[in-house]
């Protein structure tokens, strides 16, 4: 009897499952969290991006390297403008609405002032190469250019350390 018991206590505990139907506001929140994490996601590439593009900078790769990086660049920022608005219509709380707007204007900083950086930096590549260069007149200014790519370094190394402060 005592078996028989527990056997039932057993089974219409299994038998009873949570109602786990969300109603609409627990719906709506779970849209706004995924959003959320779409947009992180989205400010997490342009923080590799812009790594990646210093990197690439600062070793002198070929222009045309980080100007098609740049442009990748452009893509991952739209995208997180696109995150940013996706996620930030979902809000209805004031303190969250003004919490995300600083959010995204912070960050929109940063990518302004990278790809101000960016532009500055092809300005003075483009500058650095001359078309009446040649084979042997390279040694002849090998110095002058090798200060003027130290300065360069350590310009966009500060341009690029100020807007990650942003």
């Amino acid at each position: 009897m005592a078996e028989a018991l527990s056997e039932e206590s057993t089974r219409s505990t299994r038998d009873r499952r949570p109602n786990v139907t969300l109603d609409n506001d627990g719906i709506w929140h779970e849209k706004s969290l995924q959003y959320r994490k779409t947009r992180s996601a989205a400010k997490a590439r342009i923080t590799r991006k812009i790594k990646e593009l210093t990197e690439r900078s600062t070793s002198r790769e070929n222009v045309a390297d980080v100007r098609e990086g740049a442009q990748e660049f452009e893509e991952i920022a739209a995208n997180f403008r696109d995150a940013h608005n996706a996620y930030h219509t979902t809000l209805d709380d004031d303190f969250e609405i003004q919490d995300s707007q600083e959010y995204f204007e912070c960050e929109n900083r940063r990518i302004v002032n990278f790809q101000r950086t960016l532009e500055e930096w092809f300005s003075r590549a483009e500058s650095e190469i001359n078309p009446n260069d040649s084979v042997s007149n390279t040694g002849s200014r090998s110095r002058t250019r090798t200060s003027r790519s130290k300065s360069s370094h350590t310009s966009l190394r500060s341009s690029e350390g100020g807007s990650s402060a942003a």
